[in-house]
């Protein structure tokens, strides 16, 4: 088949930044059928549902986390990505860096270091997947 982004391994990529490449990467040498390459658009959601589920149940009830997690999987804009792969890995990483920055900042000065460490890399996966998360930082320092 041809040479498509992600079936060699690169550090950039001519139009979109690494990320995508690196996510593609390891589904091509199982296959390039289409609906296996945008596996991860199908599981990314369910994978942030199952965080805000997590993230909420810890502050507040669980039957308020759960309503919260559902109501997020019945909206229908997380499920619409399949049709754009590169905002996938954006979301993913986001939502995660966002959720341990605001875990360190909540949990003992100790032990969130190493969330925040954390954060920061996920922060960094989620710059390397689309360049528009660098208006994730300027929040974040609004916040701290």
């Amino acid at each position: 088949f041809p040479v498509t982004i992600g079936s060699v391994f690169s550090g950039g990529y001519y139009d979109l930044p690494p990320m995508i490449g690196w996510w593609l990467w390891p589904l091509l040498h199982v296959s390039a059928h289409p609906l296996w390459l945008r596996l991860w658009n199908l599981l990314v959601p369910l994978l942030i549902a199952f965080g805000l589920y997590e993230w909420l149940r810890e502050s507040a009830d669980r039957a308020f986390a759960r309503r919260a997690a559902l109501l997020y999987l019945l909206w229908p804009l997380p499920f619409l990505a399949v049709f754009s792969f590169p905002d996938v890995p954006l979301t993913f990483f986001s939502f995660f860096s966002a959720l341990l920055f605001c875990r360190g900042v909540r949990s003992d000065p100790r032990k969130s270091r190493m969330e925040m460490v954390a954060s920061g890399a996920l922060w960094g996966a989620a710059f390397l997947s689309k360049y528009f998360a660098v208006f994730l930082l300027p929040a974040f320092l609004i916040w701290a």
